[in-house]
């Protein structure tokens, strides 16, 4: 806008900047119309090529247009699928060339065979094979069939049929056969190392048979069949005949068929010759187990899991051995028939009260003949058993432990005419008996496989059980420290009070006339009780059971003996210095009975010898000063405790035993 006249000056410096700007864009819209117009073109262009690029035939094609129009990304795509095609052409022919040559094997005779021209036509299958450019090619998977079957499994069994007849004529497996024939030996060697070499030539593992192992193998085979031909013969014939065979020839067999340059080793065939000599016992179980008979099945499931622990115990086989030929419905049905036959024989040891003494013996012999029964099928390295052992343990082992248990604590074998001493033995002799069982069944939870099924079981549930027994460990202890050893100790307690009822009422301690010391002889109300206590320790020290109970049950009643004698006797009656006297030897009398060890101390029976130190300051003179009223009231005793060596008697009672000094209760 023009707004003064300097602007009106300037005017034509305007125009012309308007005018270029014009020019400016007319030029940028002849630009963008030319660019439609070159995209269009393009895109007829891109048409143009790939209607080329269909017509493309091979990479001489691919080649002319990459030429013609440039690198581009779709050429190079193509270019690689047609050199993969060529070479999938090319391999087919190379393929339908090789099974023309396999044809013209196969159609000739089989005795006009030879290993070489079979392992000539192998080598070229398998470099087209290794290729993997036919992976997927049906001709592949069908001319590679073709040469395992009707190839190599023809001609080795047309060796194999005239290698059988030379090993059963040559009686390499007796006695009569000399190792030391050297010609004989290298004739069976190489006929052997020609059958292997001939298995490894199979392309499919499914067609691999082990001709050589099947041909050095069956000589055992028509044995077997000869012998156990009629089912005649019991099953454990069966494994005492392989047992045997293995014993006389397995390293004779190692010896005589060795090769290690074609990988023949020892250790190959120690393996393949047991699981080649297994196949007739195979087929035999096979038949066994569809059986309906229970003695038969229980037979042939107790001799597969025994022989396949000798295999790997005695001859060291971890091969392919018996007991993957019994199904888990099998195994079960074994398993049930286990618990069932255990279960009857603990019914039989457990049927009666009466034989609640004799029970535990043959319990633990029970658990024993179990174990040892089981033992070689706890032996067998095979996780797929493993959940079958735990059943075994759980449902044998833990449970017989706890209907054990339940039998010793609710059984009564008294008869109708017993006295309290009669319960106290009796529940003595449970607590031996828990404690022999509770030992049996600790020495089972260490065997190996225990401890193997322990880290089992803390794996498989995130726990940290110490054993598979813990728990059933755990309820023997508890019975046996709380239940059985609280009960004890209370039916003493009992039986003591009842016999000290007598002694309760001798009041006279203080009218008691002085005696020589060596004299002096418990009083005669207590020799019931001592009698009496005499017998119950003697029955409990005569028991197999933990020191550790028997020292508390000791000490225990030692405590209770101490209140009796101090709460009903001395605190109740007046004394004078030889019935002091006579008060304590009674107690040492009763005491003595406990046959306690003399390293034991217990505390109750310490303060009770110190009761007595402070009641005789009645006839100390010099001990006046702690007789005083005054110093009793005060209550601090520790001068008197140091000159008395008072260690255990509490002030209060040390202050009630001056008190009664002061009151002439003490005479």
């Amino acid at each position: 806008m023009l707004s003064n006249v300097k602007d009106l000056l300037e005017i034509d410096t305007e125009i012309g900047v308007i005018d270029e700007e014009r020019s400016n864009l007319a030029v940028q819209l002849n630009t963008a119309q030319q660019k439609i117009l070159s995209d269009s073109e393009k895109t007829s262009l891109y048409k143009s090529i790939a209607e080329q690029i269909k017509s493309c035939e091979n990479v001489l094609d691919v080649q002319r247009l990459r030429n013609e129009f440039g690198n581009l990304k779709a050429f190079d795509e193509l270019e690689v699928k047609f050199t993969e095609q060529n070479l999938i052409e090319n391999k087919i022919l190379e393929l339908e060339h090789v099974k023309n040559e396999l044809d013209e094997l196969i159609s000739k005779n089989v005795q006009d065979l030879s290993f070489y021209e079979i392992a000539i036509l192998h080598g070229k299958l398998k470099e087209i094979a290794d290729s993997n450019v036919l992976i997927e090619s049906p001709l592949l998977t069908l001319t590679l069939d073709s040469f395992d079957k009707r190839m190599i499994s023809r001609y080795a069994e047309y060796i194999a049929i005239d290698y059988n007849q030379q090993l059963f004529n040559s009686k390499w497996d007796t006695e009569h056969f000399v190792i030391s024939d050297s010609e004989t030996v290298e004739r069976l060697n190489k006929t052997s190392s020609l059958l292997f070499k001939l298995t490894q030539l199979y392309f499919n593992a499914e067609n691999r048979a082990m001709w050589n192992f099947i041909s050095i193998s069956n000589n055992f085979k028509i044995r077997f069949t000869y012998h156990f031909h009629n089912n005649s013969s019991t099953i454990n014939l069966y494994f005492k005949f392989l047992n045997d065979y293995l014993n006389n020839n397995l390293y004779k067999c190692i010896s005589i068929f060795e090769d290690k340059s074609i990988g023949l080793t020892k250790q190959l065939i120690h393996e393949e010759f047991i699981n080649h000599i297994l196949d007739p016992i195979r087929e035999k179980i096979n038949v066994s187990l569809l059986q309906n008979d229970v003695k038969t099945f229980i037979t042939l499931i107790s001799q597969i899991i025994s022989t396949d622990k000798n295999l790997a115990s005695q001859y060291f086989y971890h091969g392919k051995g018996l007991i993957s030929l019994v199904s888990e419905e099998s195994w079960n049905k074994w398993l049930q028939f286990e618990i069932s036959t255990t279960k009857k024989q603990f019914e039989t040891i457990t049927n009666s009260p009466k034989e609640l003494i004799p029970s535990v013996q043959n319990f633990c012999k029970l658990l024993k003949k179990v174990y040892d029964y089981l033992e070689p099928f706890y032996g067998l390295n095979n996780s797929k058993l493993d959940k079958l052992k735990l059943k075994t343990c759980s449902q044998i082992f833990l449970r017989l432990s706890t209907e054990y248990l339940e039998y010793v604590m609710t059984t009564d074998s008294l008869d109708e005419s017993h006295n309290k001493i009669d319960e106290l033995f009796q529940t003595m002799t449970k607590l031996q008996i828990l404690h022999i069982a509770h030992t049996k069944i600790y020495e089972l939870s260490q065997q190996f496989i225990f401890i193997e099924l322990t880290s089992l079981v803390n794996e498989s549930e995130s726990r940290r059980y110490v054993s598979v027994f813990q728990d059933v460990l755990n309820s023997f202890r508890d019975n046996m420290e709380n239940d059985l050893e609280g009960s004890i100790i209370h039916r003493i307690q009992k039986l003591s009070k009842d016999a000290l009822q007598n002694y309760f009422k001798v009041n006279t301690w203080i009218s008691t006339e002085s005696t020589i010391d060596e004299h002096i002889t418990p009083t005669a109300e207590l020799i019931n009780c001592i009698t009496m206590l005499k017998r119950v320790v003697s029955n409990l020290d005569s028991l197999n059971i933990p020191f550790e109970i028997s020292i508390n049950i000791k000490n225990e009643l030692l405590n209770r003996l101490v209140n009796y004698f101090i709460e009903s006797i001395l605190k109740l009656n007046k004394f004078n210095k030889q019935g002091l006297l006579q008060f304590e030897i009674d107690f040492k009398a009763v005491k003595d009975t406990l046959n306690l060890p003399g390293d034991i101390h217990n505390y109750q029976s310490d303060t009770l010898r110190e009761l007595l130190t402070i009641l005789r300051l009645k006839y100390d003179t010099l001990a006046e000063i702690y007789i005083q009223k005054g110093y009793i009231k005060n209550g601090d005793f520790s001068d008197l405790k140091k000159d008395m060596k008072i260690n255990f008697l509490s002030d209060s009672d040390i202050q009630d035993a001056l008190y009664r000094i002061l009151l002439n209760n003490i005479v």
